[in-house]
């Protein structure tokens, strides 16, 4: 891949998912809040942010690694609040983590819905494993839904997105 390729997808998937981000805490946040109330720690029953790092990782491999580590960081500090500079970086640090350790066991980087699958629950996994036991290593106290919706939204998110990409390149046709 060529170094202009290389920023030019960090740059695509650092703006899409700032962009998934604040459609989720304005608009999907809220909706879900409406109907289903958590707690402050409520995760996401459809979490389209992981839903775009499962296709950028497909599509650009460890290459994306910058654009949305720098995209988690923002949106930690800025939508999340997390002030604590030392806990937005370890749980972007895992987010990220997470979503890179099941690549290595994926054959090809392509984006099917087999790929799809199985990175996200993957990584879904691993990512609400390793953001519980921070939290909990933290001494926060999480609700067991919480760390369930994670995992929820995190799949649900990755789905939403794959086919809503794919209905629009079907209309684009």
């Amino acid at each position: 891949m060529k170094i202009t390729q290389i920023l030019h997808f960090n740059l695509i998937f650092f703006l899409s998912y700032i962009v998934l981000f604040i459609i989720q805490q304005h608009l999907i946040f809220p909706i879900q809040q409406s109907f289903i109330s958590f707690g402050i720690l409520s995760g996401s029953l459809l979490f389209l942010p992981h839903g775009l790092r499962v296709i950028a990782v497909l599509v650009g491999g460890y290459w994306i690694f910058p654009g949305l580590y720098l995209a988690h960081i923002i949106t930690g500090l800025y939508f999340l609040e997390i002030i604590n500079w030392d806990e937005n970086l370890i749980r972007s640090l895992l987010s990220m983590l997470s979503i890179y350790f099941p690549l290595i066991f994926l054959k090809k980087n392509n984006i099917n819905l087999q790929n799809i699958l199985v990175l996200s629950l993957t990584s879904s996994f691993l990512n609400s494993l390793f953001q519980t036991l921070y939290l909990q290593l933290s001494e926060i106290n999480l609700n067991g839904l919480v760390v369930l919706s994670y995992l929820i939204g995190d799949i649900l998110g990755s789905l939403f997105l794959f086919y809503f990409i794919k209905y629009i390149k079907i209309q684009s046709q």
